[in-house]
């Protein structure tokens, strides 16, 4: 099975970080995770390296990549990261895939950028706007907390995602784990300090700054939940210009009382080049639970006979709305 690698880019608003697999000589595919999990990919990664250079880059303010010195105050300034991401690494064009948090900032891109991205696949996208009043309780109900000398912000952290963990073996929990605390509590990149802007947490911004005022008692770990609750969805997905994939999982739900393919259903006729897939049997833990049957349904999609070729000479990369 192929390695994983890992690589930071400098952009003006400070480091991103990524993991990758596969050649650079191959269609290159961004990939964009769940809030609070970048390592949500570590297995789905190497399955796709065969057909695909495969890079999943941390959220701006999660895992290893720098917190913006501002905090941004919707989902365009996630999706603008993405060109800085990939002029750093010398790509013109890629595919580009996004998973729940990520899919909302991988509509934006595509939206804001169609020469940057060739083809789009949004997996367990939903309007968060209008579902709205449920996810603000969830981020009140759980608030950031600081780490303690006992340990207890672990204890927390593990209660708070019990329901992902306790359906696992002990070790696959334990790298779940691992990527919600990196999400949560991020490991900071080389330099990084809370002064610099970077994601290296202390009790003292933890408590106060720029950070609480902007995403309430969640803090920093709000920061993108808080953005694609904003995100005006309706409006954005007719923009997109990219053939697109809208992927999501039967066996489970995003919102209470809902039914993930008429959800599904909405997000396709709403996008002029759009079809639906369906992961039979799995819900949103698909990249955990799953690894191989959502590392197939995306090579078939952007691997199809007929494919355009990503990484080419796609002339200027277009502005931002």
């Amino acid at each position: 099975m192929a390695s994983t690698r890992r690589g930071f880019v400098d952009t003006p608003e400070g480091q991103l970080h990524y993991y990758e697999a596969g050649s650079p000589a191959l269609p290159p595919l961004i990939l964009l995770h769940s809030t609070p999990n970048p390592r949500l990919f570590h297995a789905v990664l190497p399955l796709l390296a065969g057909g695909l250079h495969a890079i999943a880059m941390d959220t701006p303010g999660y895992g290893d990549s720098a917190r913006p010195p501002v905090p941004y105050d919707g989902v365009a300034g996630y999706a603008a990261r993405i060109p800085q991401l990939l002029d750093g690494l010398g790509i013109e064009r890629a595919h580009l895939l996004g998973h729940m948090t990520g899919a909302v900032i991988a509509a934006e891109a595509a939206a804001a950028f169609p020469g940057r991205v060739e083809r789009l696949a949004l997996v367990e996208f939903l309007d968060w706007a209008g579902a709205r009043a449920q996810s603000q309780e969830h981020h009140v109900r759980v608030p950031y907390r600081p780490p303690a000398p006992d340990g207890g912000h672990l204890v927390a952290l593990w209660e708070r995602y019990h329901d992902m963990l306790d359906r696992v073996p002990p070790d696959e929990a334990q790298r779940r784990f691992l990527s919600v605390f990196q999400g949560e509590y991020g490991t900071g990149t080389p330099g990084d300090s809370p002064s610099s802007g970077g994601f290296g947490r202390s009790e003292s911004t933890a408590s106060s700054g720029p950070g609480v005022d902007a995403y309430g008692p969640a803090g920093w770990p709000a920061a993108a939940p808080s953005a694609i609750e904003r995100y005006p969805t309706w409006e954005r997905l007719p923009a997109i210009r990219a053939r697109t994939l809208v992927l999501c999982g039967d066996a489970g739900r995003l919102r209470s009382g809902a039914d993930p393919l008429a959800d599904q259903a909405r997000v396709v006729e709403a996008i002029p080049d759009a079809r639906a897939g369906i992961l039979h049997g799995v819900d949103h833990s698909a990249p955990f639970l799953a690894p191989d049957l959502y590392a197939h349904a995306l090579l078939d999609f952007f691997l199809d006979a007929g494919a355009p070729e990503a990484g080419g000479d796609g002339g200027s990369p277009d502005g931002g709305s």
